[in-house]
């Protein structure tokens, strides 16, 4: 069995401030659209998708009905989970919510805290707020959890809320592959044939992933083994307004040396707008 990971898609109409896109909507449904060719032409039984599936509960009705009509002529059925951005007031709660309604339209199918099994293989989903449990019993045991893994260490300072890779591979021993949501950045890590795969992000929407390549994984169960597959995408420069950024990231500097200069007893002055 073949079976597609990805990551977090944040499903949504209206464009990041720092895109480009005329019609952001449509970028990023070409891009799930490409995540459903690659799924078929590789015959996957499943596409798993660990969480922020939406990017917010008060996603535009239009988009909704349009992925519906997307992934009921989708040959390859999405298993995911919720994450935080997928529930209403960051509850456990999926009723009255985009994900719930897909759920209901019979388009996907949400597997947190549920055990799915096919041909020896188990899927186990961990939405946003549920405890990890370590899989038991023989066959080929997948988890697909939201929750802010990390390939290392913390990635930036005072970050506490993650658990690394090394720490899933050593608490969860009982499961083979980990599917990961939460973190937009990507990376695998591997361990005496098991993965941890986080894909990271669907879409390029801040600054900071000015070098992030949208990825998708094919995880063989037959083989364990892993195939990276980088997405089609625009340059850059042509997605992200750079010129924005820069100048956001001037006047933040002027600004945190203005706070700075209010902490010395040589003042600045009070023209606030002035001394930006």
């Amino acid at each position: 069995m073949k079976i597609l990971l990805t990551g977090d898609w944040h499903l949504r109409f209206q464009k990041p401030q720092m895109r480009l896109d005329e019609n952001y909507f449509a970028t990023q449904y070409g891009k799930v659209e490409q995540i459903i060719s690659i799924a078929e032409k590789n015959d996957c039984e499943y596409i798993l998708q660990p969480g922020d599936f939406f990017d917010s509960v008060d996603t535009p009705w239009f988009v909704i009905q349009a992925y519906i009509s997307l992934f009921k002529n989708s040959l390859v059925t999405i298993l995911c989970i919720p994450g935080q951005h997928d529930l209403r007031h960051h509850t456990r709660n999926i009723e009255n919510t985009p994900l719930g309604v897909m759920d209901a339209a019979l388009t996907l199918g949400i597997i947190n805290d549920y055990l799915l099994e096919n041909e020896g293989v188990n899927i186990i989903g961990c939405g946003w707020g549920s405890e990890i449990k370590n899989a038991e019993g023989s066959g080929l045991n997948i988890l697909l959890m939201h929750k802010m893994v990390v390939e290392k260490g913390p990635q930036w300072p005072g970050q506490t809320d993650f658990v690394s890779a090394r720490m899933l591979f050593r608490q969860y021993p009982g499961f083979d592959l980990f599917v990961c949501g939460d973190n937009h950045k990507t990376f695998m890590a591997e361990n005496n044939g098991k993965f941890v795969v986080n894909c990271g992000s669907l879409m390029r929407a801040n600054i900071d992933q000015v070098d992030h390549v949208p990825v998708v994984y094919i995880y063989d169960t037959n083989k364990r083994s892993l195939e990276r597959i980088e997405l089609k995408v625009r340059s850059v420069k042509k997605v992200l307004d750079l010129q924005k950024a820069e100048a956001l990231e001037v006047r933040n500097e002027k600004l945190e040396a203005f706070v700075e200069g209010l902490k010395t007893p040589e003042t600045l002055g009070l023209d606030f707008v002035e001394n930006l």
